[in-house]
């Protein structure tokens, strides 16, 4: 990626594919009772829908859905939520993300993942059943990049 032979945009569509940041919608309740695949729901029971694993889906994403490939040709995702529960703010949560990868790997272009042995703590995830996050990511920085001013 910091080729730059794959634009930012790829990063983040595999991203939220991969592991997006919420991987289950928060609790629905039927209004009546139903029956789904054989199990059978009372009205007002809570049900937990995950989704996560949708990006996952060797049928929508080839037999190496579960590895981590900005290359790999898009087939969609529900990173931004589906049908009436569409993310109305998907173009700006886009232009964010593109822009703050674009930015710091600009700015840190030998920016790393701390190992093991170089990190005083490990990745914390938050602890959430709805939201899927890291409290903290551990990295390298390196040498930041001098920035680019604009010319006058």
């Amino acid at each position: 990626m910091r080729s730059e032979q794959w634009p930012w945009s790829a990063v983040v569509e595999e991203t939220m594919r991969w592991n997006g940041a919420v991987n289950q919608f928060p609790m629905r309740y039927p209004l009546e009772d139903i029956e789904i695949d054989g199990t059978a729901i009372k009205k007002g029971e809570a049900i937990l829908s995950s989704f996560g694993s949708a990006g996952r889906d060797p049928a929508q994403h080839g037999y190496d859905a579960d590895e981590f490939d900005i290359r790999r040709r898009q087939a969609g995702h529900l990173g931004f939520g589906h049908g009436p529960h569409f993310c109305v703010g998907v173009h700006l949560a886009r232009l964010q993300l593109e822009t703050a990868l674009a930015g710091f790997f600009s700015r840190f272009p030998n920016a790393s993942l701390a190992t093991p042995e170089q990190q005083e703590w490990k990745p914390t995830p938050v602890p959430s059943f709805v939201s899927n996050s890291l409290e903290y990511l551990p990295v390298l920085l390196g040498p930041a990049a001098a920035p680019d001013l604009p010319s006058r």
